[in-house]
């Protein structure tokens, strides 16, 4: 059986940061994506998505990712929709 290709959690984390700012970039570039609403991290995420299968049709390997640090992310990027909901309520509504 062939191994697959290990990837870390940093090594996983730093192409993602570089990839939404392809996308924020291809986004601001490009019309069709401001015109059918496509978020930065979809655009740049099909850009990604294509590396990761031409490395896999070349390799003929697997990638796996380490996704330690997915769990804490995701907390984050959770914590921040909520947290920024609360302040445009408060902002709207005024006081009670």
């Amino acid at each position: 059986m062939i191994e697959p290709i290990v990837v870390d959690s940093f090594a996983a984390f730093t192409p993602g940061v570089v990839v939404y700012f392809l996308g924020a970039r291809m986004t601001k570039r490009y019309p069709v994506f401001q015109r059918y609403s496509i978020p930065e991290p979809v655009s740049g995420g099909l850009i990604a998505a294509l590396v990761h299968l031409f490395i896999v049709c070349i390799s003929v390997r697997a990638i796996q990712y380490d996704l330690a640090v997915r769990d804490f992310l995701l907390v984050y990027f959770f914590t921040t929709v909520r947290l920024n909901a609360c302040i445009a309520d408060l902002v709207k509504g005024g006081r009670s």
